[in-house]
C-alpha cells in the first residue's frame, strides 16, 4: 500500500476514536450526573484526574520512543516485548502506590479515597496497553488501536451505566474502569501477537537499561508539555474569579477537540517520518514539509470558520451566558494553526534522536507561557490567557524552526507561506460579504474562494497535485482493514 494511502487510512481510524470516545464518555457522565448528583460526579472526576496524572508518570513518556525505535527497525519488536512488559508492571505498581499515598495525604473522604485506590489498580494494565498500542502504531496498524480505544470506552460506559442503575455506587464504577483497561490490554496482546510479534516475557536487562536511560528525557518532555497546556487554566483560577475559568474553558474545549483531530494525522505520520529518517534524508525532509503544507490548508480555514462563527457556536453549545467569551474564542482558536507544526517539528527532532533538544525547547516555551500568563491574566483576565497561549506557541514553533534549520534541514517558508495566508484573507472577505444573505451560502462560497486561491497561487507543486490525484484514485483503500504497511 502506498505511503500516502496508509497515512490517510491511519488518520481516519485515529480520528474516529478521537471523535467517538468523548461522545460516548459524555453520555455516561450525563447519566451519572443525574443519578449521583454533583457530589458523585465530583468524586468520579477527582479520581480520574488523579489517575490521568499518574498514568502519565507510569508510562514514563516512552510511547513516542517505542514508536521511533520500532518504526526505524521493526526487528526490535520481538526483542523489546518482554522488557516492555516488566517495565510497565514495575512502573504501574510504583505509580499505583504513589497515587494511593497522594490520596491519603490529601485527606479525601472515605468514598473518594477508596475510588482512588481502586482505579489505581488499572495503572499496570493501562501502561502495558499503551506500550502495546505504540507497537501497533510503529507498524502503522492504527485501525487496531482504534478498536482497542473504542472497545474500552464502550465497556466502561455500558457496565458503568448498569452499575448506576443497580444503585451500586462509585466504587463499583471504578471496578468497571479497571476491567475496561484490562480489556484494552488483552485486546492489545491479541492484536500484537496476531499482527506484530510472538510473545516473549524474558527480562533482558540490557534492553531494559536502554529504555531506562531514555526515561528522564521522554518523561520530562511529557511533563513539560502537560504543564505547558495546563498553566493557563491553573493561573487563571488563582488570579481571577472562577467564572472567568468557565468562560475560558468553553473556548478551550473547542480548541482541545480540534487539536485531537489534527493530532490523529500527526500520530499517523510519525512512524513514516521516523522510518524515512533512517533511509533517505531527502524523503524525511519532504515528508515534514508536505505535512506542514497540508496541515496549514486544513487548520487555517477551520480556525477562521470557528473564529467567524464564534458567537453562534458558543450560544448553541453553552447558552447565551457564554456569548461574552466570543473574543476569547476568536483568539484561542488560532493556536490550532501552529499546534500541528509544533508536533511535526517535535516528531522530526525525536526521529533524528534529538529529543533532548526538543525537551529544552519545550522547557523554555513553558517558562515563556507561564511568564506571559503572569503578565496578561491580571490585566486582561481570560482574554490575557488566550493571548498568552497564542504568543507562547508562536515562540515554541520559532525555537523549533531554528533547531530544525541548524541541525536537520532548512524550510523556505517565505516562498510559499504567503499563499495560504492570502487565501485565508480571501475566505474572510467572502464570509463578510455573503454572510448577510445566508450563513450556509457564505460558508460554501468562502471555502470555494479559499481552495480556488490556493490553485490560483499554485500553492501545490506538480508532484503534490499528482499525489492528491493518485490518493483520490485509491480512495477505497482509505478505510481498508488490516492492510499491509
Amino acid at each position: 500500500m502506498k505511503t500516502s494511502v496508509r497515512i490517510v487510512r491511519n488518520t481516519f481510524f485515529l480520528a474516529l476514536a478521537q471523535i467517538l470516545n468523548p461522545l460516548i464518555s459524555m453520555v455516561f457522565v450525563l447519566i451519572m450526573a443525574r443519578d449521583l448528583g454533583a457530589k458523585g460526579l465530583g468524586i468520579y472526576t477527582t479520581a480520574l484526574t488523579l489517575f490521568s496524572f499518574f498514568n502519565l508518570i507510569s508510562a514514563l513518556g516512552l510511547n513516542e520512543f517505542i514508536i521511533r525505535e520500532v518504526a526505524q527497525d521493526r526487528s526490535k519488536a520481538g526483542k523489546i516485548f518482554g522488557p516492555l512488559f516488566w517495565l510497565a508492571m514495575g512502573s504501574g505498581v510504583i505509580a499505583f502506590i504513589l497515587m494511593g499515598i497522594t490520596g491519603y495525604l490529601l485527606h479525601y473522604e472515605t468514598t473518594l479515597f477508596h475510588a482512588i485506590w481502586i482505579i489505581g489498580l488499572a495503572l499496570p494494565f493501562y501502561t502495558f496497553g499503551l506500550f502495546l498500542q505504540a507497537l501497533l502504531q510503529a507498524f502503522e496498524k492504527m485501525e487496531y488501536c482504534a478498536v482497542i480505544l473504542i472497545s474500552e470506552t464502550l465497556w466502561k460506559t455500558g457496565l458503568g451505566v448498569l452499575v448506576l442503575k443497580l444503585g451500586l455506587g462509585i466504587p463499583w464504577i471504578m471496578w468497571m474502569m479497571v476491567l475496561g483497561h484490562l480489556l484494552g490490554c488483552v485486546l492489545g496482546l491479541f492484536f500484537v501477537h496476531r499482527h506484530i510479534t510472538s510473545f516473549g516475557f524474558s527480562f533482558q536487562w540490557e534492553t531494559l537499561k536502554y529504555f531506562l536511560q531514555n526515561v528522564p528525557t521522554f518523561l520530562g518532555l511529557s511533563i513539560v508539555v502537560m504543564v505547558y497546556w495546563s498553566t493557563d487554566i491553573v493561573m487563571l483560577s488563582k488570579m481571577r474569579p472562577i467564572a472567568e475559568v468557565g468562560f475560558y474553558s468553553a473556548g478551550y474545549r473547542l480548541l482541545t477537540i480540534s487539536k485531537g483531530l489534527v493530532h490523529a494525522y500527526v500520530s499517523a505520520v510519525f512512524p513514516v517520518l521516523a522510518y524515512a529518517y533512517t533511509t533517505s534524508m531527502k524523503r524525511f525532509q519532504k515528508g515534514c514539509i508536505q505535512s506542514i503544507k497540508f496541515l496549514l490548508v486544513t487548520t487555517l480555514p477551520l480556525a477562521l470558520g470557528i473564529s467567524f462563527f464564534a458567537k453562534s457556536i458558543l450560544k448553541i453549545l453553552y447558552g447565551s451566558e457564554f456569548i461574552q467569551a466570543t473574543s476569547s474564542l476568536q483568539i484561542l482558536i488560532w493556536p490550532l494553526v501552529f499546534f500541528p507544526m509544533a508536533n511535526i517539528y517535535g516528531n522530526a527532532l525525536i526521529s533524528a534522536h534529538r529529543q533532548t533538544m526538543d525537551f529544552w525547547i519545550n522547557v523554555i516555551a513553558a517558562i515563556c507561557n507561564i511568564g506571559l500568563n503572569a503578565i496578561f491574566i491580571p490585566r486582561y483576565g481570560y482574554m490575557g490567557a488566550a493571548l498568552a497561549t497564542l504568543f507562547s506557541i508562536l515562540f515554541l514553533v520559532g525555537l523549533q524552526q531554528i533547531a530544525i534549520h541548524k541541525f536537520l534541514f532548512s524550510i523556505s517558508f517565505l516562498n510559499w507561506i504567503w499563499k495560504p495566508v492570502l487565501s485565508t484573507i480571501g475566505m474572510w472577505i467572502a464570509l463578510k460579504f455573503v454572510f448577510p444573505i445566508h450563513w450556509v451560502l457564505a460558508l460554501g462560497v468562502s471555502l470555494l474562494v479559499f481552495v480556488g486561491s490556493l490553485f490560483l497561487f499554485r500553492y501545490f507543486t506538480l508532484e503534490e497535485l499528482h499525489w492528491i490525484r493518485d490518493l483520490w484514485k485509491h480512495r477505497k483503500a482509505w478505510f481498508g482493514w488490516g492492510s499491509e504497511a
